[in-house]
């Protein structure tokens, strides 16, 4: 049995940090609540891990559940509950991005070193913390930032057109009469540019 202590680190927190005590027997799915449980997060989302060389360029992808029909591993895409986390450190440190809620786009980075310290409890555990960790509604704030002021307004004007449609009031027109003609073409206005703006 090998000992590892993963060192994480959130995106956008830099003043927080926490490790993991974890052997090589345990899966990636373990890994993956062990996380969520360290920063208080429902786990109510969606989630993956990518595996990473020394550049942060990403080698595996181990999701959640399924995605589609097709087999994931034509897509060098697998399950985190079907990998150990001993498959990925042969060449330590391991580098591994852990993303979770993918609308609220929470990243974590994880590097793995070999523990030579004994175990404390049953693997995975949070052996230190440092800082405050994140309140995971901040992640709707951050998915709003993420989108940018054209996205929202876009979402808006959609919102808005949904609520309209099927209303009394998108019935009539201006004036307040049935509005019977939208459908009728008028000839008078092809061509007027006038009329176009």
């Amino acid at each position: 049995m090998k000992k590892y202590k993963l060192h994480i680190t959130v995106d956008g927190y830099e003043d927080f940090e926490f490790a993991l005590i974890a052997i090589d027997e345990d899966n990636m799915l373990q890994i993956h609540e062990a996380i969520l449980d360290a920063v208080n997060f429902k786990a109510d989302q969606l989630a993956s891990f990518s595996i990473c060389d020394h550049s942060w360029i990403k080698e595996i992808e181990l999701t959640l559940i399924k995605m589609g029909d097709e087999e994931l591993i034509d897509d060098g895409i697998s399950l985190m509950k079907d990998h150990t986390l001993g498959e990925f450190t042969q060449n330590l440190p391991l580098q591994v991005v852990y993303e979770y809620d993918f609308a609220s786009q929470w990243k974590f980075y994880l590097i793995a070193n070999e523990y030579t310290g004994d175990l404390l409890e049953a693997t995975p555990y949070m052996s230190d913390i440092h800082g405050k960790a994140p309140n995971e509604d901040d992640g709707i704030e951050r998915s709003m930032i993420a989108l940018g002021e054209d996205d929202l307004m876009l979402l808006a004007g959609t919102m808005y057109e949904v609520g309209a449609e099927g209303s009394e009031k998108s019935e009539y027109d201006e004036d307040g009469d049935e509005d019977d003609d939208d459908d009728e073409f008028d000839e008078n206005r092809v061509g007027n540019e006038d009329d176009m703006w």
